[in-house]
């Protein structure tokens, strides 16, 4: 009976370990209408997303993407909460209502079993389009929280809001999104 709890107890740690669904961000499968949309040292975007080391100014890739999806359209046990995070500092130029000058954010990664359901294909401002049927199973390494909160110089919002997603306003309206 021991052992069997074990394996149990094994085997549902082992899936706690998974991503939710953790999609390829290289290109192909990742399309878009532009030419380049990495920096000059891959501007295909073959490597996947860039992220710049403020401290170092060094550029590196991440190949996949973890998604909280929601239930039902390709999420984890933790739904739309596999990624959990407050702003813990916010400073203003002059005072609320001012310009942002820099913010914290205090984040929770949950990295929750695989998708169980079809998720569906996506798009996002900057015009790349994903479509493909495989995830990553495994262990996120070096994980970045990229987020993205205000509304670029463009204003270009969802056509409709679906849960958990809301319209919050005023919106923040970004006017260094490309950083």
């Amino acid at each position: 009976m021991k052992k069997l709890l074990g394996l149990v107890v094994v085997l549902f740690l082992g899936n706690m370990l998974l991503a939710a669904p953790s999609l390829a961000v290289t290109e192909s499968p990742v399309t878009d209408i532009y030419n380049w949309t990495g920096p000059l040292a891959d501007p295909d975007a073959f490597q996947g997303q860039w992220f710049k080391d403020n401290a170092t100014g060094e550029e590196h890739p991440r190949s996949n993407e973890f998604y909280d999806n929601v239930e039902g359209n390709g999420g984890g046990f933790q739904s739309c909460g596999a990624i959990f995070g407050n702003v813990i500092n916010l400073v203003y130029a002059g005072g609320p209502g001012t310009n942002i000058m820099s913010f914290d954010i205090e984040a929770t990664i949950v990295n929750d079993v695989p998708a169980t359901t079809a998720w569906p294909d996506g798009s996002n401002s900057h015009s790349e389009f994903l479509s493909t049927t495989e995830q990553y199973d495994g262990t996120l390494y070096d994980t970045k929280l990229a987020i993205e909160f205000a509304i670029n110089r463009f204003g270009m919002m969802p056509p409709t809001w679906t849960g958990p997603y809301r319209d919050r306003q005023p919106y923040i309206q970004a006017l260094n999104e490309d950083e």
